[in-house]
């Protein structure tokens, strides 16, 4: 018996005793002792699917992934692919413990595994979404991640690149791996558009030569249309984002979709850049976009007793700003629930609280209530914002909070938390 066959078995055995024991989903573990076993078993395994995805980037990349399956299925197409987020080489590793006859492999890719996973699995195309500062701690400045994708895609054969044309980080890479089929996105029209980068931008000043980049129209944090004194400037967008009176173009024809917030253009465009590529059918394409259901903490909407809750992860300054963003075109007072944990996976350093504009929303607060590791720095960055603290709320213990939210007289709540708190919420709140 070689290698292969000993991985796939002890993995299967590992994935059927966690379910067996009502321990989790078996996402991660048997693919610990897969690659222990077969180090090279993600590639032997995918080495005769023809259409071999990888999405990743800082935000989005779960919403996307799972609109891009969707839409595969729909297209009666069969893939391989991690619905979970466990976007690790061993998440990867059990998924592939699936049948491996199958039309593509689609793999949500975690940021700083991405150089990895690549080598893996010799993906035919990735799509980059954006680079933002997160978790400080475990990845670094964005620099940081910039060189590892650049110096992979350099080396590599060529593929079909698709990639955020908005992100200066992302362009610098384009232009340095020119062997590949470059596909940009980004924003050519927007009415709720600026003319400078937010303070809280990641990539403002020019990768190549570090000046200061003017920016003709700029979204949100460093995305935009920008250029340099040098030369340095955004490439030509194939898929051009309008966005105007809060209605999505791609391309000048709607979008008609469940999604929210100008982060949530970016993704669709992606999403429609790839489908492109592989020439899907566009009809059927637009159904699965305008059918897509917010899943998993990313604008899910949860019903909760008598209460309607609406869960919108904030895991870096970027995804919160931009979560308040929609918070803030609101016409009803809001109640929110905020839970700040700093766990492993959420990132130690919570520094990035004081880089969140939540002055927008301080004046249409109702109620709030702050829970988790970090509740009381929580607490401290909404009474330096401007909150009202008489209707601030502070009790670090998730579970108690959660029975605050259920006896509160308010039906509908916001819920902003981060990763490993969403986690634990929504599986209380999912099993009343």
């Amino acid at each position: 018996m070689n290698r292969t066959k000993i991985a796939i078995f002890t993995g299967r055995f590992i994935k059927f005793s966690i379910k067996l024991f009502n321990r989790g989903k078996g996402e991660a573990a048997p693919g610990l002792a897969i690659l222990k076993i077969d180090p090279n078993f993600i590639a032997s395994r995918q080495q005769n699917i023809k259409q071999r995805i990888i999405i990743t980037g800082t935000n989005g990349k779960t919403t996307t992934t799972h609109l891009i399956g969707k839409i595969l299925q729909l297209q009666n197409k069969s893939i391989i692919t991690n619905p979970h987020g466990s976007n690790l080489s061993r998440g990867i590793a059990s998924a592939l413990l699936a049948d491996n006859q199958v039309d593509a492999t689609l793999w949500e890719t975690d940021e700083a595994a991405f150089f990895d996973i690549f080598q893996q699995t010799r993906p035919t195309h990735v799509i980059l979404l954006n680079l933002f500062r997160d978790q400080l701690d475990r990845y670094g400045e964005v620099d940081n991640t910039v060189k590892k994708w650049q110096k992979i895609l350099e080396k590599s054969s060529p593929i079909t690149l698709i990639i955020n044309g908005d992100d200066p980080n992302l362009e610098k890479i384009a232009q340095a791996c020119k062997q590949h089929k470059i596909i940009r996105f980004g924003v050519v029209k927007s009415d709720t558009g600026k003319d400078k980068p937010e303070a809280y931008g990641d990539a403002i000043f020019c990768p190549k030569c570090h000046q200061f980049l003017h920016y003709k129209l700029n979204t949100f944090s460093h995305l935009g249309d920008y250029e340099c004194v040098c030369g340095f400037g955004r490439g030509v967008i194939d898929y051009g984002i309008n966005l105007l009176a809060n209605k999505i173009f791609i391309n000048k024809k709607l979008i008609s979709s469940n999604l929210q917030g100008t982060y949530s253009a970016y993704n669709l465009a992606a999403v429609i850049s790839l489908c492109k590529q592989l020439r899907l059918d566009m009809d059927l394409v637009n159904k699965a976009i305008y059918d897509f259901v917010p899943s998993f903490g990313r604008q899910e909407k949860i019903k909760y007793f008598d209460k309607k809750l609406n869960l919108l992860l904030i895991k870096n300054p970027t995804a919160a700003s931009q979560n308040l963003e929609i918070l803030e075109n609101r016409k009803t007072k809001l109640n929110l629930l905020i839970a700040i944990n700093d766990n492993f996976a959420d990132g130690r350093d919570i520094s990035w609280l004081w880089d969140v504009n939540f002055d927008l929303i301080s004046e249409k607060v109702n109620k709030v209530l702050v829970t988790g590791t970090r509740a009381l720095d929580m607490a401290l960055r909404l009474k330096y914002a401007g909150f009202d603290m008489n209707n601030v709320v502070v009790e670090p213990d998730i579970k108690k909070t959660v029975v605050l939210l259920k006896e509160a007289e308010d039906k509908e709540f916001d819920i902003l938390p981060t990763y490993t708190a969403m986690l634990e919420i929504r599986k209380k709140l999912i099993k009343k």
